[in-house]
């Protein structure tokens, strides 16, 4: 989340476009980083590979689910990846596999000055009937369980190994709680919405005020799983 006096300096944004395909034997296949999540998971449908079913309920592209190892449901970027190949602030690049990822929840051995160009995945042969089964169910417990059709910074905290983050803010008091234009949806409760003029400011203060509260009532701090990144407008 980029905070409201926004970002100094050079930004780099790695587009949807940036999505080079090479489909090799073996089941593998070689990504460039800027592909939708979502896009993997129907290309991979698409070369009967299976292994890629949680990617149809993750938004964002490739590079970012690497970077922050991103999962649902019981699976996590790590199952699948092979190789990243990585450009250092000072252009070189630097190939790693899937053990120098250091891959752990929702981290990996990527710095903030290092951009992912690409990264090799591995799945595994399936049918077509069995993937589209596993997506369908990704894709409806997904409408299910979270909050649709409103704008929401996705998971916000990361879950403590003790129990759910949502379940935490739950039985803390505070479904449904607001600041400003951010609410905690009272569908999940670890998703915060913007119900029309949220800042930046109203969700980093609901969610300062939530690790407060669940830490005051459970004795667990919870872990930012959202980026908070540029300046506060006080700052500017």
């Amino acid at each position: 989340m980029i905070r409201d006096g926004g970002i100094s300096g050079v930004t780099i944004l790695i587009p949807p476009s940036f999505s080079e395909i090479e489909i090799y034997k073996n089941n593998k296949i070689k990504l460039s980083s800027g592909i939708l999540d979502k896009n993997v998971s129907k290309l991979a449908f698409d070369n009967n590979l299976g292994g890629f079913e949680f990617l149809s309920g993750i938004p964002g592209n490739i590079g970012g689910a690497i970077a922050m190892n991103a999962g649902c449901y019981g699976s996590e970027i790590k199952d699948i990846v092979e190789e990243v190949l990585i450009l250092e602030r000072d252009g070189e690049l630097k190939s790693y596999n899937n053990e120098e990822m250091q891959f752990s929840y929702r981290k990996s051995v990527i710095r903030k000055d290092q951009i992912i160009i690409e990264a090799t995945f591995k799945g595994m042969h399936e049918n077509k009937s069995y993937i589209k089964g596993k997506m369908d169910e990704v894709i409806s417990s997904k409408k299910v369980s979270q909050p649709s059709k409103v704008a929401t910074g996705g998971s916000t905290f990361k879950n403590p190994k003790e129990v759910k983050a949502w379940k935490l803010i739950n039985s803390s008091g505070l479904s449904g709680y607001k600041i400003g234009g951010a609410m905690i949806s009272p569908i999940h409760n670890n998703f915060f919405i913007n119900t029309g003029n949220a800042s930046a400011k109203d969700f980093e203060k609901l969610g300062e005020f939530v690790i407060h509260e669940v830490e005051k009532h459970h004795g667990i701090r919870l872990e930012w799983e959202i980026h908070l990144i540029g300046d506060s407008i006080d700052e500017i």
